[in-house]
């Protein structure tokens, strides 16, 4: 019978810890988007530029 009440606790406890690492791979990958937005934008703005100021 105590086999019965641990089993869903233990199930649960996986699925959360799961949840938390799923929820920091999008995190880091949201932040990798960010940078990669920032050095694309950096080129941009040095192709805009005239020669006079380069």
């Amino acid at each position: 019978m105590i086999d019965l009440f641990t089993l869903p606790d233990l199930m649960y406890y996986r699925g959360f810890t799961f949840s938390i690492d799923s929820y920091e791979l999008k995190k880091k990958k949201k932040i990798l988007e960010v940078f990669d937005f920032i050095d694309e934008s950096k080129n941009k703005y040095l192709l805009v530029l005239p020669p006079s100021f380069l």
